[in-house]
């Protein structure tokens, strides 16, 4: 999924960008809003990509380890994704917003 997102989606638009900005127009702004669109949902896909990597390696939550039986290291999983996505939203909701800004005199991303 985050392979397609960047290659079939993201990366396609943002040469759009980078040619509309090039030839001193102002970019689609249905573009601009949707690669970060789709750079949030990236973000949010690396919650359970870098667990399950993790956890490859070291099988702590998994397999019987801390009292948990083998069948419910999904639950773990499970678990530990919704909490990973609730601090990434978490983030994003803190993050300051930028408004208004275009590399173009006179166009703004409102």
């Amino acid at each position: 999924i985050m392979v397609f997102n960047v290659w079939f989606r993201i990366r396609p638009a943002q040469q759009k960008i980078m040619a509309a900005v090039r030839d001193g127009q102002p970019p689609d702004p249905a573009l601009l809003t949707m690669v970060a669109t789709r750079a949030r949902h990236s973000t949010y896909l690396t919650v359970p990509l870098f667990w399950t990597m993790m956890n490859q390696h070291t099988v702590s939550l998994a397999g019987g380890a801390y009292g948990i039986p083998d069948g419910l290291s999904w639950l773990v999983l499970l678990i530990i994704i919704l909490l990973g996505w609730n601090i990434v939203f978490q983030l994003f909701r803190r993050a300051g917003k930028l408004t208004g800004f275009c590399p173009i005199e006179g166009h703004t991303t409102e």
